[in-house]
């Protein structure tokens, strides 16, 4: 069996499911851990495709384990499908134009993300069911990506202790190019300021800080340091502080193994197959950019693509490739994300595949408007594709597997230790 074919032929049998997947996902576009019609719409493909479902795993109503298959290597694929506040924006519309009577919209792409995630456990289970190979592939729904520290609640559970190697998607503006090593960040916002008389000193006020660096240790000598702060603070105004804790993340740990078939992968079956419609539909938005920064991001696309500007510029959506590069194992990408906790259980590599044009910033109106369109629709399909073949070859050669865990040992000898504070459960961050 020529696993390569194998998994575009089926990527395309699922192609209408899974583009129409992504848009009922991007439709329900529901906030942290209230993916309710999100995830039964999930649960519901899997069950009918042959997956054993159960919902609620972990303690959490809309967390999603399904297997098909027995026995080892135990892969599995991490989907997400939390949207996020004040981003509603109709689909495929270039000027801001929300949708009445809706905040939630996905202005990262977890429409994308879980909709391609199904469809690659889809592909593996498929190649499993022919092959008649051992194994089992395992889809796991992790909510509140964005504000709740899903997959941290999830690794406390136990939920990733019986996985032997780990698929992460996600779907973004463009193909990773660019690395930088993060900056420790401090943001906050006011929840209650007490009042708004400017002329009264007000009885109480509250503050919100996300404390951001590239090691878990850095985070915690930093909030040593902001703790000592409200305390100074409170001495200088004679008033009294209550500090809490509400969540943490762990630091990815990479896995060059793993990074390495899944590179293999993507430069094997490519990235998404736009068509001409989807070109022309890009074109409008790129329209909708200020002139100056529209020339300097399709340029800098144009340059990544090795295409001339004036040819990128028919068609301004980035398919190229860039083959695995060792060097940049080690680098930090600036962003949070919740799967550096799974990363201390299993072996976790991710794909990053274009869904945007060039320029576009997540959580914003404009990535929501195109994630909602065939754009979205392809990246999904893009990404069964991939890591479809990339569980292929792990199924094919269980050693791989081995190597990858064995790796895992060696970078992060101390195990899983989790972040968030003891006594706390996801319905402490939970708004609903």
């Amino acid at each position: 069996m020529d696993l390569q074919e194998f998994a575009r032929e089926q990527a395309q049998t699922l192609a209408p499911l899974l583009e129409q997947l992504n848009r009922s996902l991007w439709d329900f576009a529901e906030f942290g851990y209230q993916e309710f019609r999100s995830s039964k719409e999930i649960a519901r493909v899997l069950e009918e495709e042959g997956f054993q479902v159960e919902l609620g795993v972990g303690g959490i109503p809309t967390a999603i384990r399904a297997s098909y298959g027995q026995g080892h290597p135990v892969i599995g694929i991490l989907g997400e499908y939390d949207a996020l506040p004040n981003l509603s924006q109709k689909a495929g519309c270039p000027r801001q134009e929300p949708i009445p009577d809706k905040d939630c919209g996905h202005g990262c792409g977890h429409n994308s993300l879980g909709a391609g995630a199904v469809g690659a456990a889809m592909v593996a289970k498929r190649y499993l069911q022919q092959s008649k190979k051992p194994g089992t592939i395992c889809f796991l729904g992790c909510p509140a990506e964005e504000t709740g520290f899903g997959k941290a609640f999830l690794a406390r559970e136990g939920c990733f202790a019986d996985l032997d190697a780990c698929e992460l998607m996600n779907v973004g503006v463009n193909y990773l190019r660019e690395h930088i090593i993060s900056q420790a960040r401090v943001h906050y916002a006011y929840l209650d300021c007490g009042g708004s008389a400017p002329n009264v000193v007000q009885e109480k006020s509250s503050l919100l800080y996300f404390v951001r660096a590239p090691k878990l240790t850095q985070c915690a000598e930093i909030l040593e340091r902001i703790k000592k702060i409200a305390q100074g603070a409170a001495l200088m105004t004679e008033t009294q502080v209550k500090i809490s804790v509400s969540g943490g993340l762990s630091d990815m740990i990479p896995n060059q193994t793993l990074a390495e078939v899944l590179s293999e992968s993507l430069v094997q079956q490519g990235g998404p197959d736009f068509t001409q419609q989807d070109y022309e539909l890009a074109q409008s938005f790129l329209e909708a950019i200020p002139e100056p920064i529209r020339k300097e991001w399709v340029q800098k696309a144009a340059d990544a693509a090795g295409e001339p500007l004036s040819e990128f510029e028919k068609h301004p959506l980035d398919r190229s490739v860039a083959p695995f590069d060792p060097a940049l194992m080690n680098l930090v990408v600036t962003g949070s994300s919740d799967v550096g906790d799974v990363s201390r259980i299993v072996p976790t590599p991710q794909v990053t595949l274009t869904a945007t044009v060039p320029g576009t910033s997540p959580r914003t109106w404009q990535f929501t408007a195109q994630v909602g369109t065939s754009l979205g629709g392809r990246a999904s399909v893009a990404a069964a594709k991939v890591l479809g073949l990339a569980c292929e070859k792990l199924f094919d050669d269980p050693a791989l597997v081995q190597k990858a865990k064995e790796e895992l040992a060696r970078c992060c000898p101390e195990g899983y230790q989790c972040p968030i504070p003891e006594g706390m459960d996801y319905a402490s961050v939970n708004p609903g």
